[in-house]
């Protein structure tokens, strides 16, 4: 029971959008470098001026790293 009810839970953060569960598996240490990539690609972004799919490269990047942190 107990593990339903952490499920549960779990489902409704994310589905608030406070709790993202991909990040929540992965080491914080990890998650901060990832974090600082994703910033940077950002800022990449920006600095280029090229806004035409760099920002969801940017999240797909991030993606990838917290795939290979785990």
């Amino acid at each position: 029971m107990k593990r339903t009810t952490t499920v549960a839970a779990l489902a409704f953060l994310v589905a608030l959008g406070g709790f993202p569960l991909v990040r929540a598996e992965v080491p914080e240490e990890c998650r901060r470098q990832c974090s600082l990539d994703l910033e940077a690609c950002r800022n990449g972004c920006i600095d280029s001026r090229d806004f035409d799919g760099c920002l969801e490269e940017c999240h797909s990047v991030e993606e990838d790293c917290l795939s290979g942190c785990r």
